[in-house]
């Protein structure tokens, strides 16, 4: 099992209350745990993920443990990205810290030496595309640490 406090003990990161975290892939089951640590650890939230549905779900079930917005975007799609980054630090005021916690499986039956060139495609659009436009030049200087799970 995933334990999202001691994975971000062993990255080095050192929360400090108040500070805005941003994690992208907040819908999933990693990124919705490190989300509630962040939270507990006095964090606010930003979460991201392309699917709105989700979100308001993970916001409901943390709302009580601290102040979680959510921001539906998809990572692949720079201008997204540009925007949704942009409206972030509009709304939460800055963003500190940049948590990466997004991935897919287009199809878990299929072994990955069988994948499609347009499902590897897609893949590698979240694990490389998704990861470097939010943490590159995309991403505000004024951040304190990028943190990826994978």
């Amino acid at each position: 099992m995933f334990r999202a406090s001691r994975h971000l003990t062993e990255q080095g990161l050192q929360i400090q209350a108040d500070h805005v975290a941003t994690v992208i892939g907040a819908s999933g089951s990693i990124g919705s745990q490190l989300s509630a640590t962040l939270l507990k650890s006095g964090c606010r939230v930003a979460a991201v993920a392309r699917r709105q549905g989700r979100l308001e779900l993970v916001r409901q079930s943390l709302t009580s443990t601290g102040r979680i917005e959510i921001f539906p975007f998809d990572i692949v799609v720079e201008d997204a990205v540009r925007a949704g980054l942009t409206e972030i630090k509009s709304r939460m005021g800055r963003i500190d810290y940049l948590v990466y916690a997004a991935g897919i499986q287009p199809d878990q039956d299929t072994p990955l030496a069988q994948y499609t060139t347009q499902a590897w495609l897609e893949t590698l659009g979240v694990y490389c595309t998704g990861f470097s436009w939010p943490s590159g030049k995309s991403f505000p200087s004024s951040t304190k640490g990028v943190i990826s799970w994978r």
